[in-house]
């Protein structure tokens, strides 16, 4: 509880506690409930009381992304590499419909957030959009996302000449 902690963050929201003297709660957490002064996480690391003389910080996570595009009212990014938390990681997401701010929203329903991993290896080079599907290029690979929502996203890697590193601003649509 504090004014004003709730600026800019409601429920749902993936945020990073800091600076807390109790080192446990310095801790990645999801948002359950916000109102004017105070929010609610989804867990607290010990059941005790503690005051706090010295100011933390709440951020609001996103993920590290190599590229980002923009489809059907969602950002689509991709990321190979170290993620905020130190772990390497090779995945494809896409934000909640309709709000770029949010990147952890998994209720099942069709305005989620959605991320998958990949299996094949190799950095991004590019990223774009195409008769709606979202692109993603690797030197060696195409992955194709296509669907609607959460529950019908899908991905595709085609084995292709994908985009060289470096030059994804020359990306375009060459012969459909």
């Amino acid at each position: 509880s504090a004014s004003p902690i709730t600026q800019n963050i409601s429920a749902g929201d993936r945020i990073l506690l800091s600076g807390f003297s109790d080192e446990k709660l310095n801790t990645e957490t999801t948002v359950i409930k916000v109102s004017e002064d105070y929010l609610v996480v989804d867990r607290v690391p010990s059941a005790h009381t503690l005051i706090q003389k010295t100011p933390i910080t709440v951020e609001r996570l996103f993920p590290k992304l190599d590229f980002a595009v923009e489809s059907n009212n969602r950002v689509f990014g991709c990321r190979y590499g170290l993620n905020r938390s130190g772990e390497f990681v090779n995945e494809i997401y896409a934000s909640s419909l309709g709000n770029p701010l949010k990147w952890y929203d998994f209720d099942g329903i069709s305005t989620d957030s959605w991320s998958a991993s990949l299996g094949v290896t190799g950095e991004f080079t590019g990223a774009a959009v195409l008769s709606g599907d979202v692109l993603f290029f690797k030197e060696n690979c195409i992955i194709r996302i296509s669907g609607s929502d959460p529950s019908s996203f899908s991905y595709s890697i085609i084995p292709a000449r994908g985009v060289e590193k470096g030059s994804h601003l020359s990306i375009v649509n060459l012969n459909e």
